[in-house]
């Protein structure tokens, strides 16, 4: 029997990948026009692995946010003179990005209406989120999720980031409940499901576009359904 779900935020319970390109389009408005185009594309290059860095613990959250501003503007020659320049340019770049994912970030369709059915039939609901604690809960305070939520998880604060096993063995602790009573609901096979599995929970990949890994669900509204699968 299924006493608890524990739910992916970015991707799964919100639509983050629509506010990121939406923060960096923002964020490089602040360039020449004929710059913008080259600065997505490096920012798309620079940051998915400076965030690896950051999960490992190997560079600060500010140093984080700092380096991927600062290395597209570097790579791209447009360093002002002046370290206070470049310092307001940065935290320009980084206020509006931030802005975006966190203050105007979008539920997913169906988001609200799954954790509010989840919680009038007694099951636990959680979030499980990589990320800057800072960022993640802002989020989850924008988005209105709070009050269905028994429990906030967020890597930071575990100090190990999904897919490492300690995260889930250090939630499956904090909730207090076996492994085989917990659904986790994810959007990424290697992040969220397949660890979680491993770590002897069930879990159902949340796949809007489709999927051939079984369980798969296109939408929220299909989470109840699997629940009741697992009795």
């Amino acid at each position: 029997m299924i006493t608890d779900a524990i739910f992916d935020l970015d991707d799964t319970l919100c639509d983050f990948s629509t506010a990121r390109e939406r923060g960096v389009a923002h964020a490089f408005e602040t360039l020449p026009v004929e710059y913008r185009s080259a600065a997505y594309d490096l920012w798309n290059k620079i940051e998915p692995t400076l965030f690896e860095v950051f999960a490992t613990r190997e560079i600060s959250r500010d140093d984080y946010r700092w380096l991927r501003f600062h290395l597209v503007l570097s790579e791209m020659g447009l360093v002002p003179g002046e370290a206070s320049e470049e310092r307001w340019l940065v935290a320009s770049m980084n206020d509006s990005f931030m802005s975006e994912i966190n203050d105007a970030i979008e539920p997913m369709a169906g988001a609200s209406e799954c954790l509010t059915a989840l919680v009038d039939r007694g099951i636990k609901c959680h979030v499980l989120t990589n990320g800057p604690s800072d960022s993640q809960r802002r989020r989850l305070s924008r988005l209105g999720f709070v009050p269905f939520l028994d429990n906030v998880f967020v890597s930071e604060e575990l100090g190990a980031f999904k897919p490492d096993p300690a995260v889930f063995a250090a939630t499956v602790d904090r909730i207090g409940r076996p492994p085989n009573q917990i659904l986790v609901v994810g959007d990424d096979l290697n992040r969220d499901i397949l660890p979680a599995r491993k770590a002897g929970l069930h879990a159902v990949h949340f796949a809007p576009a489709g999927s051939s890994y079984r369980p798969s669900i296109r939408r929220l509204s299909e989470v109840e359904d699997e629940i009741a699968s697992l009795k």
